[in-house]
């Protein structure tokens, strides 16, 4: 999702004195002024979206339309109120009717968006006599989206068929159907948008990822609106990867089965997108290992241990129960260590030290924002491990496929929602971290300029015998 901001620029108005001369030129900068200010100020908090109405539906061409345009391609928009990403109202006082044109060649399909754009009246003509003009909007036909553009409807046309239809199921509409799912209200601005990707081969992407991904992004507008998610992730291939397709991603998501893949000038792209505050999650399948049946193992134990210490009769069972789980947390340790020590070299490449052990601290953003963890959830039966080395960070568990669909039906409400809550944490983190290592890489040089209005130069000097 891109964040629409205002433009970094001082604002002018008219500084009024007696005997000014208001001319038609300082009437209309100073109503500009104004409207600038009101602009800025919406910018700043909200965010574009519909308000109220602006309903779609499929219609007949008017009576007064030409017999050779009339088809079934035409659609009625309601009355309703929108607001653009400049913060202009857009009003629809009453229906009109708009014909799609768009058409598919054979063997092709095509998304067409229908959106509204505001009209300024500066940009019409009118009568130099005519005193009052109304502020108006347009409704385009586009096949991509720009910033300022409200949509209300898109379209998948297919060349089939050419006459529109209002969908039988509104949730996943079909082809050549209004499609209403993507219109969005108007909502107070996050604070950032968090982009994401996965680093995938070309022949093999990871579509339980991919799509885990996608859930995770849409979780995060829900569960922590002040960071909006994008509407999709995206899967880099490996032998596509460069410094553009990383830009503006806050998190790269890594199966540790693909860490090998990574030869060449890879290292060199990934320590370039790290410098410039990215995140490489690397993503180790608890399934690699016995991390699931060890700590099912040890939970039997203990639960035995317990009993046993309660039981005189068990008494002599504490000492071989005790060790089998001090051998359980020995192997789990060590297999710890071994997954560290397999991603030393690229570490190395990328300039991140792992001489620490990379234990997360209980003051760490990944354990405390937006959600607090005191421990680490437990996930398909295992124990998810995170570490931290800045902008390296290792996770131990199957988290990205319980963000998606359940389709076994097996996964609690608690589970589920506990996995979302720790990768909001992680993408907090990833882009809170850009965030701060942006903001401390200073960009070009600026120039000195003499007329520059600082605050010693806009202070009078007191006269010598003040």
């Amino acid at each position: 999702m891109t964040l629409f901001s205002p433009a970094i620029k001082a604002f002018e108005r008219l500084q009024a004195s007696d005997g000014l001369l208001i001319t038609a030129d300082h009437w209309h900068r100073t109503q500009h002024y104004h409207r600038q200010r009101q602009n800025f100020y919406y910018q700043s908090l909200h965010q574009a979206g519909i308000v109220s109405g602006l309903g779609v539906s499929v219609t007949t061409a008017p009576q007064e339309i030409e017999a050779r345009y009339r088809n079934s391609r035409w659609i009625q928009v309601q009355p309703g109120i929108a607001i653009d990403a400049h913060g202009n109202p857009i009003v629809a006082p009453e229906a009109c009717v708009f014909q799609v044109q768009s058409q598919c060649n054979a063997g092709e399909s095509k998304t067409v968006y229908i959106v509204l754009n505001y009209v300024d009246p500066d940009e019409l003509r009118y009568p130099s006599e005519q005193n009052w003009v109304k502020e108006t909007f347009r409704i385009v036909e586009k096949t991509q989206l720009d910033t300022l553009d409200v949509e209300i409807c898109r379209i998948h046309l297919t060349p089939e068929e050419t006459a529109l239809k209002t969908a039988e199921d509104v949730f996943n509409p079909g082809p050549n159907c209004l499609d209403l799912t993507h219109r969005r209200s108007i909502r107070d601005r996050p604070e950032g948008g968090v982009r994401i990707a996965q680093l995938t081969e070309s022949a093999a992407p990871n579509l339980q990822v991919s799509r885990g991904l996608s859930y995770l992004l849409n979780a995060v507008n829900i569960f922590y609106p002040a960071l909006a998610g994008e509407e999709e992730t995206s899967d880099i291939p490996l032998d596509a990867l460069d410094e553009q397709s990383l830009n503006n991603r806050d998190l790269l998501y890594l199966s540790y089965e693909r860490l090998p893949k990574l030869k060449g000038a890879y290292p060199s792209i990934l320590k370039t997108y790290l410098k410039t505050g990215g995140v490489l999650l690397i993503a180790v399948d608890s399934k690699l290992s016995r991390q699931g049946e060890l700590a099912k193992i040890r939970q039997d134990l203990s639960a035995a241990l317990a009993e046993a210490e309660n039981d005189p009769s068990l008494a002599s069972l504490t000492g071989s129960v005790q060790a089998e789980i001090e051998a359980i947390d020995a192997e789990r340790m060590q297999f710890l260590q071994n997954i560290q020590q397999s991603i030393f070299p690229l570490a190395h490449q990328l300039d991140i030290s792992l001489m620490d052990s990379g234990d997360i601290p209980f003051d760490h953003p990944i354990r405390t924002t937006p959600f607090l963890f005191s421990s680490w959830p437990v996930v398909e039966g295992g124990p998810l491990q995170l570490f931290c080395w800045g902008g390296l960070v290792l996770m131990v568990g199957n988290l990205a496929q319980v963000w998606g669909p359940d389709e076994a039906a097996a996964r609690s409400r608690e589970s589920i929602r506990t996995a979302h809550e720790m990768g909001i944490n992680l993408l907090y983190y990833a882009w809170r971290r850009r965030q701060l290592v942006q903001l401390q890489q200073g960009g070009a040089p600026i120039a000195s300029n003499a007329q520059h209005d600082s605050l010693t130069n806009q202070v009078n000097p007191l006269a010598p015998n003040a």
